[in-house]
């Protein structure tokens, strides 16, 4: 449509290749995490099955907690349901439900928060997981298949992908450190 055909087969090929890797990733983990994505500042509401709020999890082959809660919505939820969850790993874009993670005490005994295994998914340039729902959920995958596959994506891996990421959709030559400092602010 741009004339630019070379450029678009670039950019589709990168996409098929993140599909693929999160395919892949899928059949060789030994079990799959199962995930809370909390939004808001409280962090009680959340993507049901089917929503596009979650679709990077369900990609990946994560297992969202509140899929049984319903369908294709997102949903407020209760500390009590949350605790009947407990979630392997707790995901969010909420810097301020991301700092209570860290400091209330009501969290310090979901397994996620115990293990470390709770993160503040990045959002620079444009959040990686779910707003605004666009081309950003690749790096949402990559960066998702570092956190729940840690041992199939190292950060070598990982890191690599995501500059090459930055080169290919936005002409722009990530550093290793610009990477870090992208990741320190997020966990």
């Amino acid at each position: 449509m741009l004339g630019e055909p070379g450029k678009g087969g670039a950019l589709a090929d990168f996409a098929e290749n993140v599909l693929a890797a999160g395919q892949e990733a899928r059949a060789q983990a030994q079990t799959a995490p199962t995930v809370f994505v909390g939004r808001g500042a409280d962090g009680m509401e959340t993507g049901l099955a089917g929503s596009i709020h979650t679709e990077v999890v369900d990609t990946l082959g994560a297992r969202n907690v509140a899929a049984a809660a319903g369908r294709d919505l997102l949903a407020r939820i209760s500390m009590e349901q949350l605790i009947q969850w407990d979630p392997d790993v707790i995901l969010t874009q909420d810097p301020n439900f991301f700092q209570r993670l860290q400091t209330e005490r009501v969290w310090k005994d979901y397994r996620a928060v115990r293990q470390g295994r709770y993160h503040l998914v990045p959002t620079v340039p444009f959040g990686w997981m779910d707003h605004p729902p666009c081309v950003n959920r690749l790096l949402g995958m990559l960066w998702g298949l570092h956190v729940f596959y840690p041992e199939l994506w190292p950060q070598a891996r990982y890191q690599q992908a995501v500059i090459r990421y930055f080169d290919l959709f936005y002409g722009y030559t990530l550093t290793p450190e610009e990477l870090s400092s992208i990741d320190r602010l997020q966990s």
